[in-house]
C-alpha cells in the first residue's frame, strides 16, 4: 500500500516536471527573476547616479535610505507569483483530465496530496528568489542581505496563488486571465509605503501588505510579524477550501 502511494507521489511529481518544462515555466521562474535582479541592480548601480549628476538629483540616498527594501521585496514575491501560478496551472491541467476523484480516493482527500507537491515547488522558489537577490546585489555593488523571515513569508505565497488560481478558475484559459488579477497583489507592498492614513488599510487584506509593513519597520517586530503569518495562513486555509469545494 505504502509503495503504491509513493509511485503515484513519484509519478506526479515527474508529470508536473514534465509539464512545467514542456510550457516553458520551469524555464520562467527561474530565468526571469534571475533576469529582473541583475536589470535591478544595474539600474540602481549605475543609472540612478548617472540621474543624480545630470540632473542634480539626489534618487541614490532616496532609494537607499527609503525604497532599496522596497526593491527587495519585489525579487522576493515575483518568484512566489510566478512559481504559484505554475502550480495552480498544474492543478488546473488534472482537474481537467478528471485525476482529482483518483487523488480523493488514494489520499483521504486533496489536502494530503498538496501538501506532498509543495516541496518541488518551494525548492524551486528558492532557487529562484535566492539566485535574483544573489544578481541584485552582485550587479548593484551592495552587500547580500539573508532574511530568513521574509524569505518564509515568500514560500507560504506559493501555496496561496497556486490555490487561488485553481479554486477559482475553471480552466487553464481562465486561469490566465486570472493569473493577470494576482498581480494585483504586489500593489499591496506600494500601498504600505506610498499611501498615508488609514486608506492605505484597504490593502491590509493581501498577505504582502504586511510583509511590506513588517520590511518597513526595520526591525523585528513580533506583532507585524505575526499578523503577516496569520494572514497568510489564513488565506491558504481558504483557498484551499474553496479548491476542495470545487473537487466535491
Amino acid at each position: 500500500m505504502m509503495q503504491r502511494k509513493l509511485n503515484f507521489v513519484t509519478a506526479s511529481l515527474n508529470r508536473d516536471l514534465k509539464m512545467m518544462m514542456r510550457d516553458g515555466f520551469l524555464i520562467l521562474i527561474i530565468i526571469v527573476p534571475l533576469l529582473a535582479g541583475t536589470a535591478l541592480g544595474i539600474l540602481y548601480r549605475f543609472l540612478i547616479p548617472f540621474l543624480d549628476r545630470s540632473l542634480g538629483l539626489s534618487l541614490s540616498d532616496l532609494l537607499a535610505r527609503e525604497y532599496l527594501p522596497l526593491l527587495h521585496l519585489f525579487l522576493i514575491l515575483l518568484p512566489s507569483i510566478m512559481t504559484g501560478m505554475a502550480g495552480g496551472f498544474i492543478l488546473l491541467e488534472e482537474h481537467e483530465q478528471g485525476l482529482n476523484p483518483f487523488w480523493g480516493l488514494s489520499f483521504r482527500g486533496p489536502l494530503r496530496i498538496f501538501i506532498l507537491r509543495l516541496p518541488p515547488l518551494m525548492s524551486i522558489y528558492l532557487i529562484s528568489c535566492w539566485g535574483s537577490r544573489v544578481l541584485f546585489s552582485l550587479s548593484a555593488g551592495l552587500p547580500f542581505v539573508f532574511q530568513p523571515l521574509l524569505l518564509i513569508m515568500g514560500i507560504l505565497e506559493v501555496p496561496v496563488f497556486a490555490l487561488f488560481l485553481a479554486g477559482n478558475a475553471a480552466n487553464r484559459v481562465q486561469g490566465l486571465a486570472l493569473g493577470k488579477l494576482i498581480s494585483f497583489f504586489e500593489m499591496a507592498p506600494l500601498a504600505a509605503y506610498f499611501l498615508d492614513g488609514r486608506i492605505r488599510y484597504l490593502f491590509s487584506v493581501l498577505p504582502p501588505f504586511w510583509m511590506a509593513e513588517y520590511l518597513r519597520a526595520g526591525r523585528n517586530e513580533p506583532l507585524l510579524l505575526v499578523l503577516s503569518l496569520s494572514v497568510h495562513l489564513l488565506w491558504i486555509f481558504l483557498c484551499f477550501t474553496g479548491y476542495r469545494k470545487k473537487l466535491f
